[in-house]
């Protein structure tokens, strides 16, 4: 991405906010099927790899 008014700042936020995600939805089947990508199209390989 090349958009100077992304800072480094916002950059590390973002990624915060990735890896918190993951830390609630990705541990869990069940609870990922609660988050906002429940309706993503992801094949059963990928959803079974957690």
């Amino acid at each position: 991405m090349n958009n100077s008014d992304f800072t480094p700042d916002e950059a590390r936020e973002f990624h915060a906010l990735i890896d918190e995600f993951g830390k609630l939805y990705l541990r869990n089947r069940d609870q990922f099927l609660t988050s906002w990508l429940r309706d993503a199209n992801f094949n059963e390989h990928i959803l079974n790899q957690f």
